[in-house]
Order: C-alpha cells, then structure tokens, then sequence
C-alpha cells in the first residue's frame, strides 16, 4: 500500500494497492562443442565427431544446430578438413591429409541463429 499526499494540501491523500509480480528471467541459451577425443585435434587422414550440447543455464535443450567448418580466421573457406556426416546433434570432421593447420568449427542453433559456438582444430601429422 502506498499512500500519496498532497503537499500544499496535507488533508487530501490517496491510497494505492501495488501488487508486485516476480518477473521470471530467461537464462542465456549455449552451445558447448564437445568430443570423446581431447584435445581438439585431428590426425592426417583420420576423422573424429563432435557433439553440440545446447543448454539454458543447466538444462540440456533437444534443440538442433547447424554446422559450418571455416579456414582459421573464421570467414574465409577451408581444404584442409571436411565435414563428411553431419545432423542436427553432430559433425563428423576428416583431416584432409593436413599436417599444420587449424580450423574453426561452428555449430550455430537453427531456433535462432544469433546463438552458436565455435571450436578450434588442429590438424596434426602423424608421431
């Protein structure tokens, strides 16, 4: 209750009920890139799958994604690896025989493509 009162005239005042609401707040959505491989590294000729996780806060979203593989400044196109297989969950990258480079992989939530995650590779040679 709030009441308000007049200042040049003390006698009149008003009474207010104010009813105050909790306002519930969307977490942010995520994507985190994962792999049973670690660290992020492929070796020449071989491929590895990697997994999006989308989340708000710590609940797990079946929400789908989108998947792009870029050189490593992340615009420009990529020869050394491919995406051979991919869904809406995960990617399956193949190291195109490079010995040196990295790559960025980027998997962006297909809901809303102002969320997405990128993860970068390196393309190994062989020990």
């Amino acid at each position: 209750m709030i009441t308000i009162h007049n200042v040049t005239m003390p006698s009149l005042s008003v009474q207010v009920l104010v009813q105050v609401n909790a306002v519930v707040i969307d977490e942010d959505i995520t994507i985190e890139i994962t792999s049973d491989y670690a660290p992020a590294e492929i070796t020449s000729g071989q491929s590895k799958v990697y997994r999006a996780i989308v989340k708000r806060g710590n609940e797990v979203l079946n929400e789908p994604v989108t998947w792009q593989l870029f050189a490593d400044n992340m615009t420009g196109a990529t020869s050394a690896a491919t995406i051979t297989q991919q869904d809406g969950e995960n990617s399956t990258i193949k190291n195109n025989n490079n010995t040196k480079d990295h790559v960025q992989l980027k998997a962006t939530l297909v809901s809303d493509n102002s969320v997405y995650a990128w993860l970068r590779i390196r393309m190994k040679g062989y020990l």
